[in-house]
């Protein structure tokens, strides 16, 4: 959610957990800080092709202080969409059970409102939000080297898909340490064994790279081949190229993203693959700090408070804009928009994938579901 992108709802949550270390969340290693390629004032946006049957996937979030709400942009653009996964669930620190980080109420109603939309549901269930990466760290590395502990985690999701009634199973599993890749792709292995023989579908967020370093520490530890044997849906999180661990620049410049499809593709069969989509954007400070992160509703408001002019990056297919703020400070906000997922598109059909993922829905714009209604059928509408 990575990403696998967040930090109002991550520290919402874990006021009902335990204290909120900002940032632990996002600490990621980022791509590239170069130089910001050609800008381009023209048409930024692909020419319409014909529409393709894909998975298209969008993680669900429960209500988040000062961004757009889930549920709305479900009500009004559940007619493009197949699959729902829901980011509802933890796995506890202590008792190693899977555990609702919402009232089960409001869990139940979201997934009942999904079902009726005739959407695939599954129960996301993440290993963060404890209010520090050293407790994410530790929750995941008892879950691979402590038996008890791991057969009890794959029992409690199991238990838990089939009394909510799920469709299926989705893990977001990070700050997963390099040297553990071997012993979590048995977990994940062991987990997808469990969930199928219990008539559930499987699948996980992983690391976008371009290639495989196994002693990266943000994707290394991501065996794409073995991990996409084991699962039926692999969501490559092809977003934060620039983030909060880096300076300004897109957060998913097409010629990353294409990178980063082509490695995939090549260890995976490309129909497993959902390519992930970011709907949001960061507001960079030049002078220092860490960027602020924007829905795109957000990113608007803000560029027609300041008068900004919108640019375009022609070579890495995003927009941008720059403007100063009252104490003369330059900031760059690079963002994502209908028109830059619009290329992202045209790469599921290039390299013939499964589908997307958007990060999240109700942060995206609008009019990317008109892109989306133009150059896709959802597989659950045929």
């Amino acid at each position: 959610m990575n990403l696998k992108r967040l930090m109002p709802l991550l520290c919402t949550l874990a006021l009902t957990i335990t204290a909120c270390t900002p940032f632990s969340f996002f600490n990621r290693t980022t791509v590239s800080t170069e130089p910001h390629p050609t800008v381009s004032d023209g048409d930024p946006a692909p020419a319409p092709t014909g529409r393709s049957m894909r998975d298209v996937a969008v993680f669900y979030t429960e209500h988040e202080p000062g961004y757009p709400d889930s549920s709305d942009a479900l009500s009004l653009h559940h007619d493009n969409m197949s699959s729902l996964i829901g980011f509802w669930y933890q796995v506890d620190p202590v008792t190693f059970t899977v555990r609702s980080v919402y009232p089960p109420e409001v869990v139940a109603a979201s997934v009942a409102r999904a079902k009726a939309y005739g959407l695939h549901t599954e129960m996301l269930v993440y290993n963060f939000l404890y209010g520090s990466t050293r407790t994410s760290t530790a929750v995941l590395e008892t879950l691979l080297t402590d038996s008890a502990a791991q057969d009890t985690f794959v029992a409690s999701l199991v238990d838990t898909a089939l009394q909510l009634e799920y469709d299926g199973v989705s893990i977001d599993f990070e700050h997963l340490k390099p040297s553990r890749r071997d012993a979590f792709s048995r977990l994940i292995e062991r987990v997808a064994e469990a969930a199928r023989a219990a008539g559930l579908s499987v699948s996980i967020s992983v690391g976008a790279k371009t290639w495989d370093d196994p002693a990266n520490g943000w994707a290394g530890g991501y065996d794409y081949a073995r991990l996409g044997n084991a699962v039926d849906r692999l969501i490559v999180m092809t977003y934060d190229e620039h983030g909060y661990s880096s300076g300004p620049g897109p957060i998913a410049s097409i010629g990353w993203v294409e990178r980063v499809v082509r490695y995939v593709t090549s260890q995976v069969p490309s129909d497993k693959v959902l390519l992930g989509i970011a709907g949001y954007g960061f507001d960079w400070n030049r002078a220092g700090g860490r960027p602020r992160y924007l829905s795109h509703g957000q990113v608007e408001a803000l560029r027609q408070r300041v008068g900004a002019p919108l640019r375009w990056d022609a070579e890495a297919n995003t927009p941008y804009f720059t403007y100063y703020d009252a104490h003369g400070n330059l900031h760059e906000v690079w963002f994502e928009n209908a028109d830059s997922t619009s290329w992202k598109l045209d790469l599921v059909d290039k390299y013939n994938l499964g589908g997307i993922a958007l990060w999240r829905l109700g942060l995206e714009d609008p009019a990317l579901w008109d892109v989306v209604g133009q150059k896709f059928v959802p597989v659950s509408r045929m």
